[in-house]
């Protein structure tokens, strides 16, 4: 069993957790990213980022990445029915669409290079330490951190340690 020691522990490899991660290390914390499924899932879903979201992407610097990896530009769609009598359309503001498999592996690819840690393993529990801030447990190992970031999803563990409700 390992220990580690860090700023931040986010719970949860997705687009937040990995944003959240790269946010961090970019200003200049540790951060320990734990993920516990396989990020290469998901081939055949694809993933939208709005206009709010397009904004933060292009802070974080990796629209260009996104872009370079497929992401195609969405301006709206018009559908008409088979017969062409009629028809609906829709104009939104720039928003990205890319295979959401690909989509995470650029987030996680920037967090990584920003210097977060990703460590692909459970968290089982979680605990105030009031000398560190929070304890992890997780099947490998502990973790101290002064912050913890849950971005863990529905069933998340982070929320339910917390009393926070869905």
């Amino acid at each position: 069993m390992q220990h580690h020691e860090c700023d931040v522990a986010v719970v949860g490899g997705g687009l937040a957790g990995t944003s959240a991660a790269l946010a961090f290390s970019r200003q200049g914390c540790s951060v320990r990213l734990f993920e516990r499924r396989d990020l290469a899932r998901d081939p055949n879903r694809g993933d939208i980022l709005h206009a709010p979201t397009v904004d933060i992407v292009r802070q974080l610097g990796i629209l260009e990445v996104l872009e370079a990896r497929g992401a195609g530009r969405w301006h709206g769609a018009t559908i008409v029915d088979s017969g062409g009598t009629f028809t609906a359309s829709s104009e939104v503001r720039e928003s990205w669409l890319l295979n959401h498999a690909e989509m995470e592996a650029v987030f996680l690819e920037a967090a990584e290079s920003a210097g977060a840690v990703l460590q692909p393993d459970r968290v089982r529990a979680l605990e105030r330490d009031a000398g560190v801030g929070w304890r992890l447990t997780t099947d490998n190992g502990t973790t101290s951190a002064r912050l913890l970031v849950g971005a863990d999803g529905a069933e998340s563990l982070t929320r339910q340690t917390l009393g926070i409700a869905l």
